[in-house]
């Protein structure tokens, strides 16, 4: 049985708050580094673990300030883009965030604008990550 303790909105926020870590990891990871068996726990517990894993990011491996700028540029691009354009962005993080966001669905963060901005600058800041990894050769496939 999963019981999500603090649910899948907060989680997005708590992710969106640590963009560092995302683009480290991905957020399908980050959640997995979050959450229990039986969901986040606390959210202060979960926001003191993020914290501390951001602090020990290093600058390295692409992780700078351009690749969050990007992002966030990204994300702000995407608010503007047809709503089936916005729509597949929110199912793809909402995917990634997979079982953590369960309670959550594509209706609910689409009409909800602090969600819906949470959710995209995830969403653009692990593609981001995504497309630096494969030296853009991901985006080439698509």
């Amino acid at each position: 049985m999963y019981f999500n303790m603090f649910g899948g909105s907060a989680l997005l926020h708590l992710l969106a708050g640590h963009p560092r870590v995302i683009a480290a990891f991905g957020i399908a990871a980050t959640v997995a580094m979050l959450v229990t068996p039986l969901g986040p726990g606390k959210q202060v517990g979960s926001e003191g673990y993020a914290s501390a894993v951001d602090r020990t990011i290093g600058s390295g491996q692409g992780l700078d300030s351009a690749l969050l700028e990007e992002a966030r540029s990204a994300a702000d691009e995407l608010e503007q883009m047809p709503k089936d354009v916005v729509h597949e962005a929110v199912q793809g993080t909402l995917s990634a965030c997979g079982a953590a966001c369960v309670d959550l669905t594509p209706g609910v963060v689409e009409s909800n604008p602090s969600m819906l901005h949470d959710a995209l600058l995830l969403y653009s800041i692990d593609v981001t990550r995504r497309l630096r990894e494969s030296g853009g050769r991901e985006l080439a496939q698509r």
